[in-house]
């Protein structure tokens, strides 16, 4: 790419994409001589098809090489200068990768995280996770417009779903059932209460039909919605240009360089779930007799079990 981009000696640049692509850019002209004129200008077509090939190992690409593919067609020269942005990105992380099995977890099931950017063209951006980087990430501009960000959040948050029900049947046919429902983040609390309830506004009402199914997926314990904070919401990336430092933080969470903030704060086991409320729970005479307070207490006896072993074994 950087050599048919004549790109070889570039300075690198710190993301792929500044601003989202404008097809009024595009040149007025749009006859076969034009476009190949073009063509013969700078190989648009030729280093996307890269792109979206090297997407498939840097999924931070994603955002960018759809905005690119929207004008595919007849790209004008300001396309050139942002595609080649995103040749010049590439050369200066061109040792990068998604790096599976560096963060080690008791749950081990994949995960997907989901998230709109609403405006005139709402994007979508969806990322699926396992062994500790993405496997799976896509980004587009919604066919339809909405009124509401609600609604932007809802269109996004049902191909979220639809990722995590094909991920659950592609781990079960591979002999590696997924051991509770598939977890799909979100950072819209209002969303995940209208999934998780039967709470309906003249917001939901135009896309009842898509929550519909989401409800369903949830009631059959499929899936499993839980909210994950804006800042550590990792698909943000994929719904819109990000400062260098905000997109460098996401970037490194989707190759597995460093650890996905909210498995880390938000994906709790059960053990630890059952100790922390525990840790919260009253301790007078009543409270012994409870079920979740003896439960907590046994797991706290296997804890301390294990640590005394694990003392004895050093």
């Amino acid at each position: 790419m950087a050599k048919r981009s004549e790109l070889e000696k570039c300075h690198p640049a710190p993301t792929p994409l500044t601003r989202l692509v404008d097809k009024e850019e595009c040149p007025k002209d749009d006859s076969l001589q034009h476009k190949k004129m073009m063509e013969d200008l700078y190989p648009y077509r030729t280093v996307l098809g890269k792109m979206l090939y090297a997407c498939h190992s840097r999924p931070e690409l994603r955002l960018a090489t759809s905005q690119w593919a929207r004008v595919g067609i007849n790209p004008g020269v300001e396309h050139h200068n942002m595609i080649k942005r995103g040749v010049r990105y590439l050369m200066g992380t061109k040792t990068m990768g998604a790096i599976y099995g560096r963060f080690k977890s008791e749950n081990n099931d994949p995960y997907v995280l989901c998230d709109a950017n609403h405006g005139s063209g709402s994007i979508s951006g969806i990322i699926g996770f396992c062994g500790g980087a993405a496997y799976a990430a896509r980004s587009w501009k919604q066919k339809n417009i909405n009124l509401y960000s609600f609604g932007s959040e809802q269109v996004a948050l049902c191909d979220a779903v639809k990722l995590a029900i094909w991920t659950k049947e592609v781990a079960i046919d591979m002999g590696l059932p997924p051991r509770g429902p598939i977890r799909v983040y979100d950072d819209s609390q209002a969303l995940i209460k209208a999934a998780t309830t039967d709470v309906s506004s003249t917001k939901t009402r135009h896309l009842r039909n898509r929550m519909a199914w989401v409800k369903d997926m949830i009631k059959e314990g499929r899936v499993e919605l839980i909210f994950v904070g804006t800042k550590d919401n990792v698909a943000d990336a994929l719904t819109k240009p990000l400062p260098r430092e905000s997109f460098k933080i996401l970037r490194d969470q989707m190759l597995g360089i460093t650890e996905v903030t909210c498995r880390a704060e938000n994906m709790r086991t059960d053990r630890e779930n059952t100790l922390a409320y525990m840790e919260g729970a009253t301790h007078g005479e009543d409270d012994e007799d409870k079920p979740d307070c003896k439960v907590a207490m046994l797991l706290r006896a296997a804890t301390q079990i294990e640590d005394d072993n694990n003392d004895d074994r050093e």
